[in-house]
């Protein structure tokens, strides 16, 4: 199930969990009231329908802004962070994060990008050693091979 699925399943949950609260504590009131009250309280309803309805999709309507809105701002940013990370340490020690998302989240991608930095700067210099050490290896190999193709007499060589 991928981020989106999972974050709307997560809300959908919320809200009929929400949803199931408010009835019950919606059906404890009318309870508690009596016959002539909640006749004059289902009467009011009848009458302003229209407000509570419109009231009702507007407060929805303004959830899924703000839901929309965490979820662009906190949620997929954190899921491609993650992603290009792994980018980074696997495939292309090159490559850098695109910064986006909230202020947190950029911040966490700049630490991620100087690392990233640092870790391809400390590459370099060590292939540059590895370089420089074969070169030197191979210069005292050929004057190893040049000594010995000057004796007259074969050596042996042996270590311990």
């Amino acid at each position: 199930m991928d981020l989106k699925n999972k974050f709307f399943w997560f809300v959908a949950v919320s809200i009929v969990i929400a949803l199931l609260i408010l009835t019950a504590l919606i059906l404890l009131f009318l309870t508690q009231l009596r016959p002539d009250e909640t006749a004059v309280l289902f009467r009011i309803f009848k009458h302003y329908f229209v407000y509570f309805f419109g009231g009702a999709l507007l407060l929805m309507g303004i959830i899924v802004v703000v839901l929309d809105g965490i979820f662009h701002t906190y949620i997929l940013p954190i899921s491609r962070l993650a992603e290009e990370t792994q980018l980074i340490n696997s495939v292309n020690p090159s490559h850098r994060i695109r910064l986006e998302g909230s202020k947190d989240i950029i911040r966490l991608a700049r630490i991620i990008n100087e690392g990233a930095d640092r870790f391809e700067a400390l590459k370099r210099e060590v292939d540059q050693k590895i370089s420089r050490a074969t070169a030197e290896t191979e210069v005292e190999k050929n004057i190893l091979a040049a000594i010995m193709a000057e004796l007259p007499e074969g050596v042996l060589i042996c270590n311990a």
